[in-house]
């Protein structure tokens, strides 16, 4: 028996246009949006592009042009020179192709039309040529003898900051996007699961009807079917999961094997929420489903999809609301293992998750085994 209705649960499935469409059409086609809307933001905000910078000569000074000729050349140079009269580094800077104007004297200085990171950058870069012009010129005062040494040092000088990587994910935060388009995707497995909950309701429907009458228990018939949509839509969130990973090259920096465990809990998740819905309300069907759609796109709202920094504001202001957010648990799983590795946080989001949906499948269980009909 636990095979025939697994059999044709399956058949029923692939039967139904919508269900294939929500299982494996739309999460590909959320996800390729999603792509055409933010693909390469990250890359055009975030890398380092050299500094176009406007050079006037007024006063000779070797010193500081070979400085200059130094930062401005080889594969990674911090300046990009123009060099140009007076008028015509004025007109780059005020159209925007330029960020400063820099006048080469014996005391160099920066002109700059805004604030910014990258006039901050070159203030630096002078405050600090100066301040080492100014040692080797007190050194060459008071001790000659000293000054090849000083110069060594300065010109062997190591940066007293470096650049250290916390973590070895993927800090490209456009990706938190695509982590909220996997949970707002398994969760529609909610979709099938309402409907099998209405066909232990005889009086919403014949088909309901004839479910209830016949000689498996409704829980019996749940049970197998939800297990039968548990696989269907596993597979279908793993092929979009596939397509976003090789066709879009989206770097979820999750191991794979982590990433299908998350998949397989956010699809249960789905599919309790539907039953849930399906088996504690009454009224029509369609309004069920206008009930589960708002419920998870609220989800899906609080976790980030709509605007990245939301979950972090609802934990600021409402912390409540991420400890009862499925869309929520999932996208910070991922974003957990990402950042920090399988950690505690990750496994407080999977257990906060499993929490959730045993606990939404045990009410349905309540619910469903209450029903009962003076007739069919």
């Amino acid at each position: 028996m636990f095979l025939h209705l697994f059999r044709y649960q399956i058949i029923s499935t692939f039967r139904d246009k919508a269900s294939i469409f929500w299982r494996f059409a739309f999460p590909i086609i959320l996800g390729t949006l999603m792509y055409a809307a933010f693909g390469g933001i990250s890359e055009n905000e975030m890398a380092f592009r050299a500094i176009p910078v406007a050079v006037v000569t007024d006063e000779a000074n070797p010193t500081f042009e070979s400085v200059l000729d130094e930062i401005s050349s080889g594969d990674e140079p911090l300046l990009s020179v123009t060099e140009c009269t007076r008028s015509e580094a004025d007109e780059l800077l005020k159209n925007g192709s330029a960020v400063g104007i820099i006048s080469i004297s014996a005391d160099p200085s920066l002109t700059v039309a805004e604030q910014g990171l990258k006039p901050s950058i070159l203030r630096a870069f002078l405050d600090e040529y100066r301040m080492s012009a100014k040692a080797i010129e007190e050194i060459a005062v008071s001790s000659p003898e000293k000054l090849p040494e000083a110069v060594e040092m300065l010109r062997n000088e190591t940066e007293p900051v470096s650049e250290k990587h916390l973590t070895d994910g993927n800090n490209d935060p456009y990706v938190c996007y695509f982590y909220n388009v996997i949970a707002m995707s398994v969760l529609y497995s909610a979709f099938i699961s309402l409907e099998i909950a209405s066909r232990t309701k005889a009086n919403m429907s014949p088909l309901g009807a004839r479910c209830t009458a016949s000689p498996v228990t409704n829980l019996t018939s749940s049970a197998v079917c939800l297990l039968a949509e548990t696989l269907i839509s596993f597979v279908g969130n793993v092929l979009a999961l596939l397509y976003f990973m090789f066709v879009i090259k989206i770097n979820f920096s999750v191991p794979f094997g982590y990433m299908l465990l998350m998949i397989l809990a956010g699809v249960i998740a789905g599919l309790s929420i539907g039953y849930l819905i399906g088996s504690v309300f009454t009224f029509k069907k369609e309004l069920k489903y206008s009930l589960m759609v708002g419920y998870i796109m609220l989800c899906c709202f609080l976790s980030g999809l709509m605007y990245q920094g939301m979950r972090q504001f609802v934990e600021e202001h409402c912390s409540f609301l991420n400890r009862i957010n499925p869309a929520g648990f999932i996208a910070d799983s991922f974003y957990a293992l990402n950042i920090y590795g399988a950690g505690e946080r990750f496994r407080n989001d999977i257990l906060s998750l499993i929490v959730f949906s045993a606990a939404a499948i045990i009410i349905s269980m309540i619910f469903t085994r209450r029903q009962s009909y003076a007739d069919l």
